[in-house]
């Protein structure tokens, strides 16, 4: 209890200097960043001191605050709400130092005050300093786990060049991509996909809708290697039914979590270099040949993951050789810089230059994605997965 120790001929002096200031329940007395002229005294009550809707601590009768602000009159480091109608006493900043220049057992009290505060804070900051290396060593645990469902190494096939670039905008990502070769009529699987929302809960969905993908690809990879008959799965169908499962499966299973995902898969012929895909809801990817745009595959059905059953149309495209194909999500396009300005999709069509491998061309709009953004934050993650034909 503040000035328990003070003796009580000087707590009456001092009574004398105090305005009793009543609180209904709900009601703030100050708000952080408010300029502090005064500290207070609980005759009766409870209040909480809250930094926002973060409460810091409760105090009840007895309990003093606000001795800093009236020491040194700089602004409230948080806000105080009365939890219960409450009573207070409050000691104006003049009041306060004149009683302490005259009463040193009440500049002793005040100091004693501040500095079980202090040792209080000292010990908060050392546990939030344990609590953080102990989320930041789970939360490296879930990168590298995250990091093991993107491939280690991406299928090269004679005459054709697969890169990718993945940067993460926080510990775990959203964004994913995937290259893998299916055994029978040996195509090459393409995805890109980027999960709403960002940090550990789109992670965790971005581990799902990775899995199925490659699951129902491989399945049906499977039925053709057993079907001999000309109704085998072709590419259309594994497409289809790919993203099909993988919507349905998260839809209904998970539908309450409402999350989902804009994917880019397809299946590339690297004989004929004919690439038939199914682009839910995903940023277009572009396919640029010596003479220029030659296509943009835009959407073929909706972000997988919202409802059951959507309708999913399959397209075919086909990569001449000295064509490119760069997919990429959303971060690339909508990286601002300092002043806010996105860096566009114009602006990553400008950087392509089928002349360049797969790898450099990735690079080349990876340094002027850099550039551009410069000193600012990166907010969203940034994949890209180019293609290119020789």
């Amino acid at each position: 209890m503040l000035f328990a120790a003070v003796p009580e001929d000087i707590l009456e002096h001092l009574s004398a200097a105090l305005n009793v200031i009543p609180l209904k329940a709900g009601a703030a007395l100050f708000d952080k960043g408010d300029v502090g002229t005064a500290m207070y005294i609980i005759s009766e009550g409870r209040v909480r001191v809250h930094d926002g809707k973060w409460t810091l601590r409760h105090l009840g009768t007895g309990d003093g605050f606000g001795e800093m602000s009236a020491l040194d009159s700089e602004v409230r480091s948080a806000s105080v709400t009365a939890e219960v109608d409450t009573t207070l006493l409050r000691l104006d900043q003049d009041a306060l130092y004149t009683a302490m220049l005259s009463h040193e057992d009440i500049t002793k009290e005040i100091i004693h005050v501040l500095c079980q505060r202090l040792r209080s804070v000292s010990d908060t900051l050392v546990e939030d300093y344990r609590h953080r290396e102990a989320l930041e060593r789970e939360l490296q645990i879930g990168r590298n786990i995250q990091a093991s469902f993107l491939p280690d190494a991406l299928p090269q096939e004679p005459g054709w060049q697969i890169a990718a670039h993945f940067q993460a905008a926080r510990e775990v990502s959203g964004d994913f991509y995937d290259a893998f070769a299916l055994s029978e009529e040996k195509r090459i699987g393409l995805v890109i996909g980027d999960v709403c929302d960002k940090g550990v809960g789109a992670a965790l969905f971005m581990t799902l809708f990775r899995s199925l993908i490659r699951a129902a690809a491989y399945s049906d990879d499977f039925t053709r290697h057993l079907t001999a008959s000309p109704a085998r799965v072709d590419d259309r169908t594994t497409l289809r039914n790919s993203i099909l499962l993988t919507n349905n499966y998260v839809a209904t299973t998970h539908g309450d979590a409402s999350m989902f995902a804009t994917l880019f898969f397809a299946l590339l012929d690297p004989a004929t270099g004919t690439l038939t895909y199914v682009n839910a809801g995903h940023e277009a990817p572009i396919v640029v040949s010596p003479q220029g745009v030659k296509a943009q595959l835009k959407p073929t059905a909706p972000v997988a993951g919202l409802f059951p059953d959507i309708p999913v149309e399959v397209r075919e495209t086909v990569l001449e050789p000295g064509d490119v194909l760069l997919a990429f999500t959303d971060g690339v396009t909508d990286a601002t810089n300092q002043d806010d300005e996105a860096f566009t999709r114009e602006k990553v069509i400008s950087l392509l230059d089928p002349s360049l491998t797969a790898q450099a061309l990735l690079r080349r709009v990876v340094d002027s994605l850099t550039t551009h953004i410069g000193s600012a934050s990166q907010f969203d993650d940034i994949t890209l997965l180019g293609v290119k034909r020789e």
